[in-house]
């Protein structure tokens, strides 16, 4: 069957009578209310922050808690639409649901989250821990009832979300996380004008309406990458274009005054990327260009900003204050500009040839192992201690000890014992895991003094998403 067929068929199915186009309009609703309502969900505190937005995202997937009675919402709404909206698409065109499960074809994505749900369900039958596995633990609520909403809604949404709509969503969500970066922005500026943190002890470890810093930049770094999407992708004629330009200059401005590493580790995994898409086409090459000079000129313009506000900004660390003050950026800035500049002079000359399509990506994967390789070798003979005392330094960027990016590498040791003991004295959790948001359980048995005492309370992840669905979901998942 061909895709254009496929997709005819899902069309026909979608909108054949009143209840599965409704599933439609509550399902856009829905998208609105996690777009553009939750990003703004807050209440100040590191623990309290993340509570509110759980039991927010509750309220709008599973049941609104009246006190008296629990309405129910997305979810359960849903469900009972497109059960009884199929039943009476069967009715009218006379099909048996065998015909209708045949015509329902699975693509590749479908395949691997039905494997997904596969390896929660073995890994809840393998769990010692059934009575946390439904919301999982406390303040990090990433249990049985999270995974399978992200699994509702990847199907909900791959089925009745209409592509017409996209562009309007996309509009809502470039305004909804702008106003989540300025906010950010103007703290990191000295401003806080809501007061979200003012008082507390945590206050440098907390940003915007995300709460902590490393749930902010996993919301920068994702919205980040749409703006530089944009950018390189569209016309300059084109409404989006312009929309994506401001936003990736808000954005790019937010990452760099975050504070998170994690951001750095994105854009530095995006930039390659985007350069490896760009390497068919000399317009696309441009275009990259663009989007890095964005980036960096908006970078030193927020070390201008923060020098002008003197003390009053935040304080930023080592790589941050590189990026938005130090000389090399200076000459990153100059060699992107005579570089597009040579690119709109071959252009104008009609000699946008294939030597430049292959050198200029060239050049930058040059400049990019060249970075890598002197950095790590860096790394390693300051850690050896084989530098000069005048050139070496302790900081968790440039020195490997147990404390390095901040107890991350004690955290991933500790975890990987723990796969090794679960696998010598309970093998079915090593296969199958121990279940939903069950990392703490396992960790909890093996984790070392000094994770313990660093973290101070209970390590409810590995900050590595492989070793934590490892230990979740087993080999399996």
């Amino acid at each position: 069957m061909s895709r254009k067929i496929k997709r005819e068929k899902a069309s026909e199915y979608r909108t054949s009578n009143a209840l599965l186009r409704s599933v439609r309009w509550v399902t856009d609703v829905y998208l609105i209310f996690l777009i553009c309502i939750y990003p703004f969900v807050i209440k100040p505190g590191y623990a309290s922050t993340s509570y509110v937005k759980y039991k927010f995202l509750t309220a709008i997937s599973f049941y609104f808690d009246l006190g008296f009675i629990a309405v129910p919402t997305f979810v359960p709404i849903v469900t009972v639409l497109v059960f009884f909206g199929t039943i009476k698409h069967l009715q009218e065109t006379g099909k048996s649901i065998s015909d209708f499960i045949k015509e329902m074809k699975l693509s590749i994505p479908d395949i691997a989250v039905l494997i997904y749900l596969l390896s929660l369900v073995l890994s809840t039958i393998v769990s010692s821990n059934k009575k946390e596995l439904l919301w999982g633990y406390p303040t990090w609520n990433m249990g049985l009832a999270s995974q399978m909403l992200f699994i509702c809604l990847y199907f909900i949404v791959s089925r009745f979300f209409d592509l017409y709509e996209l562009e309007l969503m996309t509009y809502a969500a470039l305004i909804s996380s702008a106003g989540v970066f300025i906010i950010e922005l103007l703290q990191k500026l000295g401003f806080d004008p809501f007061g979200l943190y003012k008082g507390s002890p945590m206050v440098g470890w907390m940003a915007s309406t995300m709460g902590n810093i490393n749930w902010f930049s996993s919301y920068n770094t994702f919205f980040i990458c749409i703006g530089a999407f944009i950018v390189w992708n569209f016309k300059k004629s084109d409404r989006i274009y312009k929309a994506g330009l401001l936003h990736l200059i808000i954005s790019s401005a937010s990452l760099i005054t975050q504070n998170s590493d994690s951001a750095l580790a994105g854009l530095f995994a995006m930039m390659p990327m985007l350069l490896i898409f760009s390497c068919d086409s000399m317009e696309k090459i441009r275009a990259f260009l663009e989007v890095l000079l964005i980036l960096l000129l908006t970078f030193r313009a927020v070390g201008v900003i923060r020098f002008l506000r003197g003390d009053k900004a935040s304080g930023m660390a080592d790589p941050f204050l590189i990026m938005t003050q130090g000389v090399a950026v200076l000459i990153l800035i100059c060699l992107n500009i005579v570089a597009y500049i040579y690119l709109l002079r071959r252009k104008k000359n009609g000699k946008y040839d294939d030597i430049i399509l292959k050198s200029i990506p060239k050049a930058y994967a040059v400049i990019l192992v060249l970075i890598l390789v002197v950095y790590f070798t860096y790394l390693m003979l300051n850690t050896k201690g084989f530098l000069p005392e005048k050139y070496s330094r302790t900081n968790r960027y440039f020195y490997l000890d147990p404390h390095w990016a901040s107890n991350r590498g004690a955290l991933w040791h500790d975890t990987l014992i723990s796969l090794i003991m679960e696998l010598k004295s309970e093998p079915l959790k090593f296969i199958f895991g121990a279940g939903s948001d069950q990392y703490y359980s396992v960790i909890d048995k093996y984790e070392s003094s000094q994770i313990k005492e660093a973290i101070k309370s209970v390590a409810t992840n590995a900050h590595n998403e492989w070793l934590t669905a490892f230990v979740n979901y087993g080999i399996i998942g």
